[in-house]
């Protein structure tokens, strides 16, 4: 978000004065050091009722600079199709259901904000909720104890938003926040463990806005990060804080050797056991896409804040240290229209830019981990999935990647996910779920500390299902959390948001993985045999642990292979408490038939308390040697700029036993004559290939392209995994825009134009259907208006009809205006191209304009019509004179002109500028148009002659 003009003020209150700035920028990575701007005792006040937060009624956007840039090396970026560690083996494990499962704060509620930003922390007698623009304090069992607050009820700073909640469980208090959109970030510290009660208040002022802001515990100091360049991580003087202190400070630093795709959020860690001993360093964390510009790997990034209160200018950031992972695809839809949802084409925003909150960090002692989640797309074609990591750090040695996995067990999208760690180790992850039959839901997954890594390895639980789409706008969530039971440290607690009942809601739930029986005995994995070439004698060794507090000997472990007999061994060891072993069954299987083995491995203790974990599932293939199959299409993408020569790239995978050669290849467009090639490279088996195709694509006209893609290997037993469909869309340069600030255009006049709008869906507007006369070598005033100052403005005219508008078609460039009402001059060309032609009028904050089609962070784009014309004095004849379309079945249309009675031209065009019909007609007739034969997209019909020239937009479906 940009900064906000703010007024400085000098303000006091009953408890001290407002802190003057004590340090100026001394290094690369200190910035400065201020005293809050304000502190005092406040106590929350539930009696009021929250009131809408625009008085019109209208739904408040909560203001985020989330910006998508278009990703730079996306041809050389990795992975060149589906996601390589996508886990394909399905859950292991039954999971246990929910413990307390209870609706949040809804819309409704709200005062009428939207996304709702939802955070939730647990404590040992509350759970208290936060959302754009209210919180709420609950009992452990769902039980409201408040009514629904205001924000600013307790946090002042009106209801901005972004609000987080955390329970510092090492001083027993809670710690609310938001905000401000006067550069400030505002912070409540509860002055007992009673989240009703009173608060010690802190404002802190910055140098500008804290857009995202994302927070944690830590010993030396609470961490917040920032989506914004320059200083972009602060520390809040904790130990001050929590005693009502009005001298604490902040200290602001900058993040060194960041690359980002426009998303500067890095997550902090926050201690989740035990609080790391004074001086530990806090960790910073974030991923780096090779898609971004001047990233060379996909990778995650970890620095080491050190803070000196003492002497704050001391305080710094390591050099980042690099953790090569598995490639992943971060790139979503540029218009931020991600997330499928049924029976609507309305799409909502996957939020990839970030690592999601919170960065959970443990210590065991032996050594130290952080778990981390953000959501990719997994097949290259906005299938949203949750690439997961766990790292590790012993004593003094750097960070290490222990395990990461990617989560997706269907065609549904899983994103907007939240992990966390329990004290036995295992892994608790919830998230949000939405595809094409399901309406956007909340659900969970996990694994046990034994489990095989890199895998989800419980079942999925269901924690609410929704029941609506959500139409616009597309802001989803932003932001889920998961916290850890002060109470037991090992059940995990989870706030999202779903849809139902044609608004957003929330949902508060518990689950626990670990377990504290006496008896619990336990299969967490096959490892013997794998897919591949099988044999009628295959060994059968699985991993079994012991999850109870008592050591085990004699129990019974047994396997069955496709519901046949079960064969039944006995262990005859000890297995001690909280241990592990490996089992080989003395009685092998035969798998020597090609296809698929479903076994499952169990044991069967008679004193075990906790049935749910002593059973896994694993498929395993006795592979065909002919099975080969295309996994992605890699190129082209969507694009205003597709042109009649696309390379289409695709991913062979090899999932038979033996290597290929000569594989043949197809696509098709639209269902349309397939086009037939070979593979001559080599795949061996389980490796996979790209290939690009000789034969290029059209997709030079603006609409829908279906990409089929398929392999026809002869021999291949399985053609389930034969063929890949993308969407590939060819739109028309509607450039993305932020108008939310009131960026943009609020007031067009020109001659017979005369429009008053507000801020346009994406930062376009189509009013083509307005239109002026405008005569050749005439000056002519036009008055702008907008909501906000420093505004560029730049208007063309596509005088040669082409749909592009060039440099020389630029009749106003980068005009300065603002909030006032404003004039400006310009003169038609006397030797313009007479007749209708399309004006586009572009606005960009604080920067010069000259590009029609490029995205703006801030700034509008508005498109109308202009009719050139040679001289004031028109015959009257031709002043009525008027294009009609009238729109048939099949891609069919008649053309008529109303009110003339000459003979005149047609001219059609594609959105390329490519002239695919010319012709003539008398005007006292019709004109049949047949587009039925062309590509999906927009023409621009244009009727002349001598004396008048009309144009229209037509859409081909």
């Amino acid at each position: 978000m940009k900064k906000i003009i703010v007024f400085a003020l000098s303000i006091s209150t009953t408890l001290g004065l407002y802190a003057q700035e004590k340090q100026e920028e001394t290094s690369a990575t200190f910035k400065y050091s201020t005293v809050a701007k304000s502190m005092k005792v406040v106590t929350p006040t539930f009696d009021e009722p929250v009131l809408p937060i625009n008085e019109d009624g209208k739904t408040y956007v909560v203001r985020n600079k989330m910006r998508r840039n278009k990703y730079a090396n996306t041809q050389n970026a990795l992975p060149k199709g589906g996601d390589p560690i996508l886990q394909k083996q399905r859950a292991s494990h039954i999971n246990k259901a929910p413990i307390i499962n209870f609706d949040g704060l809804n819309e409704s509620e709200s005062g009428g904000a939207t996304p709702p930003d939802p955070s939730g922390a647990v404590g040992p007698n509350h759970y208290v909720q936060m959302v754009n623009s209210v919180y709420r304090i609950f009992d452990k069992n769902g039980n409201p104890l408040t009514t629904p607050a205001a924000l600013g009820s307790l946090l002042g700073g009106g209801n901005a938003g972004d609000p987080i909640v955390m329970y510092d469980k090492f001083a027993d208090r809670w710690f609310l926040s938001q905000f401000s959109y006067q550069n400030e970030l505002i912070v409540a510290i509860s002055q007992t463990p009673d989240p009703t009660g009173a608060y010690y208040l802190y404002t802190f002022g910055l140098q500008s806005f804290p857009d995202y802001p994302k927070y944690s515990v830590w010993s030396d100091g609470y961490y917040v990060t920032a989506n914004k360049s320059g200083d972009n991580v602060f520390v809040l003087e904790r130990d001050k804080m929590i005693a009502g202190d009005m001298s604490a400070s902040i200290i602001a630093l900058t993040i060194p050797s960041l690359s980002t795709p426009g998303f500067f959020s890095v997550l902090p860690a926050t201690a989740s056991s035990t609080l790391p001993p004074a001086g530990t360093p806090n960790y910073l964390f974030y991923y780096q896409d090779d898609a971004w510009s001047g990233v060379a790997n996909d990778e995650l990034k970890v620095w080491e804040v050190n803070v000196d209160w003492a002497t704050p200018s001391n305080s710094n950031i390591s050099a980042p240290q690099s953790l090569a992972v598995s490639p992943f695809d971060s790139q979503f839809d540029a218009n931020w229209n991600d997330i499928e949802q049924p029976n609507t084409s309305a799409k909502l925003d996957a939020v990839p830019g970030a690592l999601m909150y919170m960065g959970h960090y443990r210590d065991f002692g032996t050594h130290s981990s952080i778990v981390l989640n953000h959501t990719v797309d997994v097949n290259g074609n906005n299938l949203a999935g949750i690439r997961w990591y766990e790292l590790r750090k012993t004593g003094n040695n750097p960070w290490t990647l222990y395990q990461e996995g990617t989560f997706n067990p269907d065609t549904e999208s899983r994103w907007m996910g939240s992990i966390a760690m329990d004290s036995q180790g295992n892994i608790g992850l919830a998230y949000s779920v939405s595809g094409h039959t399901t309406y956007p839901s909340l659900k969970y997954t996990g694994r046990y500390a034994s489990d095989p890594l890199g895998q989800m390895t419980l079942a999925e639980e269901v924690i609410v299902n929704g029941n609506s789409a959500q139409t616009s706008p597309n802001r989803f969530g932003d932001y889920a959390q998961m916290t850890i039971d002060p109470n037991d440290d090992n059940t995990f607690w989870f706030t999202g948001e779903y849809l139902a009942n044609n608004q957003w809601n929330t949902r508060v739930v518990s689950f626990k993985i670990a377990n504290d029986f006496d008896h619990d005995i336990g299969v967490t994995a096959l490892t013997n045999p794998t897919s591949g070439t099988l044999t009628n004698s295959e060994q059968i060794t699985i991993n079994i642990n012991n999850f109870g507090l008592t050591d085990e000997s004699n129990f019974t472990v047994a396997y069955q292979i496709n519901n046949g007999t079960p064969v039944v061994e006995t262990y005859s060891g000890t297995l001690a408490s909280l241990a592990s072993t490996s089992y080989t069954f003395t009685t092998p299987a035969d798998m020597s038939t090609i296809g698929v083995y479903n076994i499952k491995v169990y044991t069967d203790l008679g004193t075990d308390q906790a049935r749910t974990n002593d059973t896994t599932f694993v498929d395993v293939e006795h592979l065909s040697p002919n099975n080969v199959g295309v996994t992605a299409i890699t190129s082209p993408s969507s694009s205003t700029t597709l042109t009649g020569n696309e390379v289409v790239t695709v991913t062979l995978q090899n999932f038979g036993s033996a290597t290929q050669t000569s594989i043949p290849v197809h696509y098709t467009i639209n269902n349309g004559t397939p086009i037939s090639e070979t593979f001559n490279g080599t795949l061996a088996s389980g490796a996979t290939a790209s290939y690009s195709f000789v034969a290029n694509a059209d997709l030079s006209s603006l609409g829908s392209y279906a990409i089929k893609a398929y392999s026809s290997l002869a021999g291949d037993v399985n053609l389930s995994n034969d063929t890949t469909i993308k969407q590939v869309e060819h739109t028309m340069c509607a450039p993305i825009g932020n108008c939310s600030f009131q960026d943009g255009f609020q007031l067009v006049k020109l001659n017979q134009i005369n429009n008053s709008t507000t801020c346009s869906p994406n930062g376009y507007g189509d009013y083509t259907t307005q239109s002026t006369v405008l005569e050749q070598g005439v000056t002519y005033n036009l008055i702008l208006q907008s909501g906000y100052d420093d505004q560029h403005g730049t208007v063309w005219v596509d005088f040669n009809d082409n749909f592009n508008f060039e440099s020389n078609e630029i009749i106003i460039l980068n005009h300065l205006f603002g909030m006032a009402m404003d004039t400006v001059d310009f003169v038609v060309p006397a030797n313009a191209s007479l007749g209708e032609h399309l004006m586009r009028m572009r606005t960009n904050w604080d920067s010069d304009i000259d590009d029609a089609c490029v995205d703006v962070d801030y700034g509008e784009t508005e498109d109308y019509t202009v009719n050139i014309i040679s001289f004031t004095g028109v015959k009257e004849e031709y002043q009525n004179v008027a294009l009609q379309v009238l729109t048939q079945q099949d891609n069919k249309f008649i053309i008529q002109v109303e009110n003339l009675n000459e003979a005149v031209d047609i001219e059609v065009r594609n959105s390329i500028g490519q002239k695919i019909l010319q012709d003539k007609f008398s005007s006292t007739g019709s004109y049949n148009l047949d587009l039925s034969s062309v590509a999906t997209g927009y023409y621009l019909i244009r009727i002349s002659n001598q004396n008048i020239s009309k144009i229209a937009k037509v859409w081909v479906r």
